[in-house]
């Protein structure tokens, strides 16, 4: 993709310039770290693919300014979780039967509430483990160990203190430790797969691309 190369801030000084290809990239390059997050808060995989549509339309509106003090990537999921708080499982339908153009891929099976078979068993169990922690300790173990945040960057997303993370964390490393018996590589929990990801993509710049909003907060830089 021609921006593609770009780190997040440069995507999005091209994004405000009216480069909306570069929106794209910015919706490919997070999706699939959304979508687990959204997944970890206890919605289907239906469900949480809408919440990403939700976010990253939040995100391009100029109503949503752009916290330069952390990072496009912390700024984002901060505005999934705080959806995924406010949903309380009353999502809206996207899309609806007036595009269907973005509701082609879409099939029954894709869509029922029941989880999605993955290709690892390991996998599975971890999700499982991880699952029957506490939600915040749930949170503080895929953003930390997963994802890949700090703490500071957790605590900002949670809206929890930093010494409250640095505390969870081994609790929660040690819980799903003693439920799995051992720890694995575990980037590919909640997989979010291409057909997801393009569907996403799709409709999503749908939207902007018939849109005459300001993009993402201008003028946060």
């Amino acid at each position: 993709m021609l921006y593609g190369h770009l780190a997040d801030k440069e995507l999005v000084k091209k994004v405000k310039g009216g480069q909306k290809a570069a929106f794209e990239v910015l919706v490919r390059r997070h999706s699939r770290a959304l979508y687990r997050v959204a997944r970890l808060y206890g919605f289907s995989h239906s469900e949480a693919e809408e919440l990403v549509i939700c976010t990253h339309l939040q995100a391009y509106s100029p109503r949503n300014r752009y916290l330069t003090d952390y990072s496009y990537r912390t700024w984002l999921t901060r505005l999934l979780i705080e959806d995924c708080i406010k949903a309380d499982r009353q999502l809206p339908a996207f899309p609806s039967t007036e595009e269907p153009a973005c509701n082609a891929a879409r099939s029954a099976h894709h869509y029922n509430s029941e989880r999605l078979n993955l290709t690892s068993e390991m996998t599975t169990q971890l999700e499982q483990c991880i699952e029957q922690l506490p939600v915040e300790r749930r949170g503080i173990f895929v953003l930390t160990e997963i994802d890949g945040y700090s703490a500071e960057e957790t605590a900002f997303l949670l809206n929890i203190a930093e010494n409250q993370v640095t505390k969870e964390l081994p609790r929660a490393k040690t819980e799903v430790k003693q439920r799995l018996g051992k720890l694995q590589q575990i980037t590919d929990i909640y997989p979010f797969d291409t057909d997801s990801c393009e569907r996403v993509v799709h409709y999503v710049m749908h939207k902007i691309n018939s849109t005459s909003d300001t993009p993402i907060g201008v003028p946060a830089f």
